[in-house]
């Protein structure tokens, strides 16, 4: 015969049930600060001319290859003076802006060396967290092209600014509300040398950095 009890008892079980999840959820907030607004970076290297002039010869890698440091990239002309364009640095080349036969300006953008070997994660936090983050905490990075393989890194750099201002303080509207937009602190995430991090710069991922002593 079936207990009268049991019906309380299921809805008890159940009740603490809930609590339990609740408080697990609560404690996992504090331990971890988590970001779906993160992308693979490297360090990058711009070639630009020293002067206004004319390119009359251009002939970069190919977008995507492989280049060494000084490598020949083309010529200007300009002012009686002609200036060869090298790579500033080995790497990637991963922009090619220029063309024979344009006329560009002193420091305008030509071509965009990366080092792929030194790749990073800028995570955006939102901040709330700020004053919980600290360089040299624990990060789980989770990229968008292996979603079922975490690569550990830390936190190296905390960046003194949000990721954008629009007004110092929160907009008045035309009545008694107050708009306010939401903030983000740009945190980098530094791995160990060979770590196994896609090269490709912009590619997404999903960072939880542990802000609470907690680690997987």
């Amino acid at each position: 015969m079936r207990s009268p009890w049991a019906p309380i008892a299921f809805l008890v079980l159940g009740l603490l049930g809930g609590v339990a999840i609740a408080l697990g959820y609560s404690a996992d907030q504090r331990q971890w600060a988590t970001s779906l607004n993160a992308e693979v970076w490297a360090p990058t290297y711009q070639v630009s001319p020293q002067a206004d002039g004319l390119v009359t010869s251009w002939q970069p890698a190919r977008a995507g290859g492989s280049i060494a440091s000084g490598a020949h990239l083309g010529v200007l002309q300009g002012q009686g003076r002609s200036e060869i364009l090298r790579a500033p640095h080995s790497g990637k080349l991963v922009g090619d802006f220029g063309y024979q036969g344009d006329l560009v300006q002193s420091g305008q953008e030509l071509a965009l060396v990366a080092d792929l070997h030194s790749p990073y994660v800028l995570a955006y936090i939102d901040e709330s967290y700020a004053g919980k983050l600290a360089t040299g905490q624990q990060a789980d990075v989770t990229f968008a092209s292996d979603p079922g393989r975490t690569v550990l890194g830390k936190v190296a750099r905390i960046y003194p600014a949000v990721a954008q201002i629009i007004w110092p303080l929160p907009q008045v509207s035309s009545g008694t509300n107050f708009s306010k937009s939401a903030q983000w602190v740009p945190v980098r995430i530094d791995f160990p040398q060979g770590a196994s991090v896609p090269g490709y710069l912009g590619m997404t991922a999903t960072v939880r950095i542990a802000i609470g002593g907690g680690g997987s």
